[in-house]
């Protein structure tokens, strides 16, 4: 199916039952894995819908005093095409002291390069975290393993190509993030 968003056209990738089943064995890979002192750390803004999403799927009784929190990062900055740089858009929103000794959980909605979420985890060891594990919702291991980044911990989906997608967090220009259904964006017109 095609569908057109603004001056964009799309083509349906993942229905929003899928991503469902997706987010739901990402949230059960995370319980596998359980240890003490977690933190759970989103990155902003297109992390989002991946972390509410796991979450509500978790039972947080199972875990010891977990902490949330949130970072916001960006290496897209509104166009379609990652930059070489990641820009901290929010700085973290936890008194540094509280990730000493944490074992934390990164989650985003996508690994293109890889470097956000490196970043991300350089921040968190340079905190003092004991640990970082990451969970995205889109793996692209042909753009992430062409830069040399290591596999995310924890995917949803690998998406074996280069296509810019929008919805369930991603977007363009702050637009498109709510979509619950997956696209790739096809054509940009006028």
């Amino acid at each position: 199916m095609i569908k057109t968003f603004g001056k964009y056209e799309a083509e349906l990738l993942y229905s929003d039952e899928f991503i469902k089943a997706q987010l739901f064995e990402m949230a059960s890979d995370i319980v596998e894995r359980q240890q003490e002192n977690l933190c759970f750390i989103t990155i902003m803004k297109g992390g989002l819908f991946t972390a509410s999403n796991i979450f509500d799927f978790i039972n947080f009784d199972d875990f010891q005093d977990p902490i949330f929190g949130h970072i916001g990062l960006t290496s897209y900055a509104g166009n379609t095409t990652g930059n070489k740089h990641v820009k901290i858009t929010s700085h973290l929103d936890l008194n540094l002291d509280v990730l000493k000794y944490r074992n934390v959980w990164l989650i985003d909605d996508i690994t293109d390069r890889g470097l956000t979420m490196e970043t991300a985890k350089d921040i968190m060891l340079g905190y003092g975290a004991n640990s970082v594990k990451t969970a995205v919702l889109i793996d692209k291991p042909c753009v992430r393993k062409a830069c040399g980044y290591p596999k995310p911990d924890v995917v949803g989906i690998v998406h074996n190509y280069d296509d810019f997608l929008i919805g369930c967090g991603m977007g363009i220009g702050e637009k498109y993030r709510y979509l619950k259904d997956l696209w790739k964006v096809i054509k940009e017109g006028e």
